[in-house]
């Protein structure tokens, strides 16, 4: 029987569910390259931005989400603060890391005014 973390590189390289255009994933322009990942916001990031709200200015909201793509597909693992654009809109890092050493999940946060 496989590890999870053996399970997960299959997955990434057969095109498991996670992506598999019918499924989760979509084309997605990421720093001027067409990448297959899943973009989406994630419902537990706010409270991360709840106790951020004492750090904006006021009339400054927080857009959250997720990018979770192949890590083959990314260059190293973002630093937090780096600036990443996606489908032409800047987005800040706040935390990157590897998921079984195949897929890369970058927790993003962009202000609104």
């Amino acid at each position: 029987m496989p590890t999870l973390k053996q399970q997960i590189q299959e997955d990434v390289k057969d095109g498991a569910a996670w992506w598999n255009e019918d499924e989760f994933a979509d084309w997605h322009d990421v720093n001027g390259k067409r990448i297959l990942c899943v973009l989406c916001g994630d419902s537990r990031m706010k409270e991360a931005g709840a106790r951020k709200m004492e750090e904006r200015p006021e009339g400054v909201h927080i857009n959250r989400g997720v990018l979770f793509l192949r890590a083959a597909d990314a260059v190293g693992v973002p630093r937090r603060g780096q600036k990443i654009r996606i489908n032409g809109r800047l987005y800040a890092v706040d935390e990157a890391r590897l998921i079984g050493g195949a897929v890369m999940r970058i927790d993003l946060e962009a202000n609104e005014p």
